[in-house]
């Protein structure tokens, strides 16, 4: 599973300032997951991270025993949908499989990763709700309609979005992600922070917000 730039942005933007659980719902290689521990310096979360693929599974494991991190990271293979836990999460994160009706690619593991074949979105919203404290958070990166398809069933599960901020390739271009924080509708009485990031300067170089917001996460920038 490559690192890609969804991941990289979700795990910079995530607020996680006061959580002090975390779940990372289809992990892939950690990536989401390492950053941010990388991240929780103060509050030393401690982060789960859940995935249903093998090979994705001991990559993650290995990329946390390699971290510094290591203590605070776990890795666990199972069904998002069908997991049993008596835990409850202040966050869970998630880039979440999103295409539904594209051709499927002829690599399992990569359908797997990228389709709702085993995890749709009325899934990941029920058992976040369920699995998430009064407080929870739930923050998510999306394409702009799948994002919206999203948002249309959050509140049948309870989830108010809190916090948005659209991604775009470079300042001539349209919308290409959606960055969305959800709180739960019976706690959440702050209104909807909206944001805009550009990644890259119309000259190609990355733009200086974008820079701010990933700088930690790279070794040259």
């Amino acid at each position: 599973m490559k690192v890609n730039t969804d991941g990289i942005l979700l795990g910079a933007w995530a607020n996680i300032d006061d959580d002090k659980r975390i779940l990372d719902v289809g992990t892939g290689s950690g990536l989401i997951a390492l950053m941010l521990a990388q991240r929780s310096v103060v509050a030393q979360a401690s982060i789960t991270a859940i995935e249903l693929d093998d090979d994705a599974v001991q990559q993650a494991q290995q990329n946390f025993e390699h971290s510094d991190w290591y203590e605070r990271l776990t890795c666990l293979k199972s069904d998002f949908s069908l997991w049993a836990t008596p835990e409850k999460f202040d966050h869970i994160v998630s880039n979440p499989p999103y295409f539904s009706h594209d051709l499927q690619n002829k690599d399992n593991k990569r359908t797997q990763a990228r389709h709702q074949i085993t995890l749709t979105f009325d899934q990941l919203l029920k058992r976040s709700a369920e699995l998430t404290t009064e407080k929870g958070k739930l923050s998510l990166v999306l394409p702009v309609a799948e994002m919206q398809e999203l948002l249309d069933i959050a509140p049948t599960y309870q989830w108010r979005l809190t916090r948005q901020c659209d991604i775009k390739h470079n300042g001539q271009g349209k919308v290409i992600r959606q960055l969305v924080e959800l709180r739960k509708s019976a706690t959440s009485t702050i209104n909807t922070l909206n944001s805009t990031l550009v990644i890259r300067q119309l000259d190609g170089n990355y733009s200086k917000p974008y820079k701010d917001l990933c700088r930690d996460f790279y070794l040259k920038f």
